[in-house]
């Protein structure tokens, strides 16, 4: 078996400094996206509930005299 030399050591050790700095880029990047996503479902959320408001405002309940869309 050979011997671990200083230069092995050190690429290792840059490889590592490399990959973790690597990763709290990624986890930075994912918290931000979380945020939106958040942010997103949100504001879906109240749209959709702007919606339901407006619907249940303007729909009224059909005459019954009227004659159905499709005679």
């Amino acid at each position: 078996m050979t011997a671990i030399t200083a230069e092995q050591i050190f690429t290792l050790e840059t490889k590592i400094a490399f990959l973790e700095d690597n990763v709290d880029s990624i986890n930075d990047t994912l918290y931000q996206q979380q945020l939106k996503i958040e942010a997103l479902e949100r504001l879906c959320k109240h749209l959709f509930d702007k919606v339901e408001t407006l619907n249940e405002r303007t729909s009224s309940p059909p005459a019954h005299n009227e004659i159905p869309p499709h005679y």
